[in-house]
């Protein structure tokens, strides 16, 4: 039981300590770094990014 009881309280604390980092990143900034950046792109083409044409039939059903 006590081998439990300390299993249980080591996974506790590792994942307050996940927790804590998760909080620790500033999200509203990266945020506005997305929209400025959003901002400068004109016409996406995500098709155009994939190796083979495979891929694009893949993903783009026709």
């Amino acid at each position: 039981m006590k081998f439990l009881a300390m299993l249980a309280a080591s996974f506790s604390m590792l994942y307050l300590v996940l927790v804590a980092h998760a909080l620790s990143f500033p999200t509203q900034k990266k945020a506005e770094e997305i929209t400025a950046l959003s901002l400068h792109v004109k016409d996406a083409k995500p098709s155009l990014s994939f190796p083979t044409p495979a891929y694009q039939r893949f993903v783009y059903a026709q």
